[in-house]
């Protein structure tokens, strides 16, 4: 994206050029859409036997010249016996939807009359001309068609929104309507997506900018939506036609009423229909199994399931013949034929915090749902869209939500920065993936894969499954839209795949039988503290001293010469007496010197000082006591791990068991993209690209130049992005000797000795260090790995292998240690240590 963005800036008037060539074709291919469909329509409506009309004149601002209708060719549409049925769909829809059901009823011998609706269709407003596209307006169309057709009465029947348009005929005459059918229609303000007028209307503002204009100006998203006119129609019907004023009307009606709703409807809930019943008098209600679409026959083998349109038409000729003759009492029973299945357990919990999501306000829930996507995204989108399929909670809702959320949470190197262009992705990605757990929980279609039917099926565990698998398939595919997105998914697939990346759990799988079985022994699972007696704080498990530990080395010439500054005194006054040190004693080698943690691991906190000002601003970051210590130029370094065996060669105390080569690895530039894009790119380092991004901050958005290449870190520390790769070849009768010799005099303050350890050591190249010459950064105690295990050319099995086996040899050096009197670390001692080690922990290294 950031290469896309690039080149348009870089070559502007072509990007606009071709932008403006986009839009121009949209706009051509749309009007040739419109056109076909219009015509396809038209001629379709003609095919049912049904007469077009038309219609002038002028209601209330909606221009009515060649307004359009069909009625059932060749019948009496003014016989008071048999009223007509006047059928009016919703928004967005057309008059073609009702081809199927309108067909059924022609049949029955009943006269029908049907129309598109001002805006809609054939009668799509490309002008803009149209002022109001209100109910209470279409109300009026509605009745200046029936009164050019002389119709006095007639059995109204609304879809959808066309609901809301024959309560308001209703309420301008009472007389007009023989009945009235709410076919999945609308109703109180209340059962309209959050429930809230201002929530809803904000949003159909919101969608009006976004699908109208966004429709005209961003391809191809106008081909998606459709001609802006029509979209502008529907939403402006919506927002210009308030549901709060169809309370009264419903509560005081007289006429006539069937709600005919399907039990799956995902766009007016069915609880809502039953609300419906409850406040309407005069109103029957039939629950079907089927959806929305009721008015349509659906094909053989559509994924919809749908109720049958001779059902629906049978259910309708019913009620028009019952009320055909004025005066005729109303039904008022509810004919449930598809009624909920029974919950239990974990379902039955679900259902009861859908009911309490109904009537709860926006204004709370939005919070709510914000703060739990802030911790987990995917997870609440998976909870959120099921309650969306099941019509318990509001889509824009949910979205806004989960929208707050997902902006609330930390921008890293993989995703879109925040503004523009991480607003709208984050728009797209949280609407998008919420709309795919709403597609999945519908068991409108035939697939029944939602939460809420594994919920039904197999309880508990159907819901576990889908709270865990769910989440990862809707990251999987959110991820996998960007190219970021896939340069994550890859890195993650290394990184699990990879044992070299794996967390510290899964790497000691190995050793975990080992730690149970000494769970049952006399000295219990922490024995192996017992190795190493010349090391503090149990041979060094956790936050030993490093200066303790170079102190017991023997005089040797490999041993980098080291300094530590206490924690004493100001920040200004500790680095005083470091540069007086570095200054004053020429051990340490003056300039560059190694500022490092006197306690801590993994290569945190560690400097490289090139002068004073390096100093001063080390020691104002760091508190605790600070090792200084010799730079020796490398550039190579080396991890040496030596155990004391009894199996040595005469003359010698140990065995080396292993030598890891530490490569410190660099990126090159290549004059086109910006480091951090060299970054992501690398199969490697994008697997650290965070440690990366932290370290190299400053250069991560600037073009690296051809040929320029950065070393990405200075600690040999894999955690910090060094290579480590098994060198047991370099193993000499050298090495050995002098590693040998450091660790056979190695002692402790109270004489103790080296069992088992790694040294970490640099030289100036292999052949240096196969002679034994190098120099001593450190040595780590009982839980130093053999790194070597972290070479990616192992299998994972062989770093288990090679794990496992230092562990059998640290027992058995630690029991020796514990025969020969020592003791090791109780449990509470244990503890005690981590958690100190864990508040001592600085900032990640550069």
């Amino acid at each position: 994206m950031q290469r896309v963005v690039r080149w348009v800036r870089a070559h502007w008037r072509v990007s606009l050029g071709i932008y403006l060539v986009l839009v121009i074709a949209q706009w051509i291919a749309m009007d040739e859409i419109d056109y076909g469909r219009r015509v396809w329509g038209v001629g379709l409506m003609e095919s049912v036997g049904a007469e077009r009309l038309t219609l002038d004149g002028d209601i209330d601002g909606v221009r009515t010249e060649s307004l359009e209708y069909w009625v059932a060719a060749g019948r009496d549409l003014s016989t008071p016996e048999q009223p007509p049925v006047l059928l009016m769909h919703g928004s967005p829809g057309a008059g073609v939807g009702f081809v199927d059901l309108a067909t059924e009823l022609m049949r029955s011998g009943r006269g029908v009359i049907w129309l598109d609706l001002p805006g809609f269709a054939s009668q799509i407003d490309t002008h803009g001309v149209y002022s109001d596209y209100s109910a209470q307006t279409y109300a009026r169309v509605m009745r200046a068609v029936l009164d050019e057709l002389g119709v006095e009465r007639a059995h109204l029947v609304g879809w959808s929104n066309g609901g809301a348009v024959g309560l308001r005929m209703i309420e301008q005459d009472p007389d007009l309507a023989a009945s009235l059918t709410l076919l999945a229609s609308v109703g109180v303000q209340e059962t309209e997506g959050s429930g809230s007028y201002a929530f809803e209307h904000a949003k159909y503002k919101a969608g009006y900018v976004a699908m109208v204009w966004g429709g005209r100006l961003v391809p191809p998203l106008g081909l998606l939506l459709g001609p802006p006119a029509e979209v502008r129609a529907f939403l402006l019907n919506f927002d210009q036609t308030d549901q709060r004023a169809l309370r009264p009307i419903m509560d005081g009606l007289e006429t006539p009423t069937l709600i005919l709703h399907g039990r799956h409807d995902f766009l007016t809930p069915a609880w809502g229909a039953e609300r419906h019943h409850a406040i309407i008098p005069t109103s029957r209600l039939v629950m079907l199994d089927g959806s929305h679409f009721m008015p349509m026959a659906m094909p053989e083998g559509a994924p919809i399931r749908e109720a049958s349109i001779d059902d629906v038409a049978g259910i309708l000729n019913e009620h028009f013949t019952r009320h055909d003759t004025p005066g005729v009492a109303p039904l008022t029973d509810y004919d449930n034929r598809a009624p909920l299945p029974e919950r239990r357990g974990v379902a039955r919990g679900i259902e009861w915090v859908g009911v309490y999501l109904r009537d709860t306000p926006w204004w709370a829930l939005v919070p709510v749902i914000a703060v739990l996507a802030r911790w987990r995204p995917m997870v609440v989108v998976v909870l959120a869209g099921m309650y969306v399929g099941r019509t318990d909670l509001d889509i824009g809702v949910a979205w806004l939500g989960i929208w707050l959320g997902r902006m609330m949470r930390p921008v890293t190197v993989f995703d879109v920065p925040r503004w523009p262009l991480g607003w709208l992705t984050r728009m797209i990605g949280s609407i998008a993936a919420l709309f795919a757990v709403f597609l999945a929980e519908q068991d409108t279609f035939s697939w029944r894969l939602g939460p809420d039917d594994l919920t039904l099926r197999y309880g508990v565990v159907g819901l576990l499954a889908w709270l865990v698998l769910g989440p990862v398939l809707l990251h999987v595919l959110v991820r996998v839209c960007r190219r970021k997105g896939r340069q994550y998914l890859l890195r993650t697939w290394s990184r699990w795949t990879n044992h070299e990346w794996w967390v510290c759990t899964w790497i000691y799988i190995s050793v975990w039988p080992l730690w149970v079985r000494r769970v049952f022994t006399r000295h219990g699972p922490w024995s192996f503290t017992a190795a190493n007696p010349g090391i503090g704080n149990g041979g060094g498990f956790v936050d030993e001293s490093k200066d303790a530990i170079l102190r017991a080395l023997p005089a040797d010439a490999n041993v980098l010469a080291f300094h530590a500054i206490g924690p004493e005194g100001t920040p200004e006054e500790r680095a005083a007496r470091a540069l007086e040190a570095v200054e004053t004693s020429p051990e340490l080698g003056g300039f560059p010197i190694i500022c490092k943690p006197e306690t801590g691991e993994n290569g945190k906190s560690v400097r490289r000082a090139k002068d004073g000002d390096d100093l001063r601003a080390y020691f104002g970051r760091i508190s605790r006591t600070v090792q200084l210590q010799k730079y020796h130029p490398g550039p190579c370094e080396y991890g040496v791990f030596w155990v004391r065996s009894s199996e040595a060669p005469e003359g010698r105390a140990g065995v080396i068991t292993g030598v890891c080569r530490k490569r410190f690895l660099s990126v090159t530039g290549d004059g086109n993209r910006t480091f951090g894009e060299l970054i992501l790119a690398h199969r490697r380092f994008r697997c650290q690209a965070k440690v990366f991004h932290q370290r190299h901050a400053a250069r991560w958005d600037s073009v690296l130049p051809e040929g320029e290449s950065i070393t990405l870190g200075l600690a040999a520390n894999h955690v910090q992005g060094a290579k480590f790769e098994d060198a047991s070849e370099l193993e000499t009768p050298e090495l050995i000797e002098a590693i040998d010799r450091l660790a056979s005099g190695f002692r402790g303050e109270d004489g103790g000795g080296l069992d088992y350890g790694r040294f970490d050591l640099r030289a100036t190249s292999e052949e240096a260090l196969q002679r034994g010459e190098f120099g001593v950064i450190e040595l780590n105690g009982v839980t130093s790995e053999p790194i070597q295990l972290y070479d990616p050319r192992h299998s994972f099995l062989r770093a288990w292998g090679i794990l496992r086996a230092h562990w059998k040899h640290l027992y058995r050096v630690a029991d020796d240690r514990i025969a020969a009197g020592g003791t090791p670390l109780s449990t509470r001692e244990a503890l005690r240590l981590w958690r100190r080690a864990k508040k001592r922990e600085a900032i990640v290294s550069e």
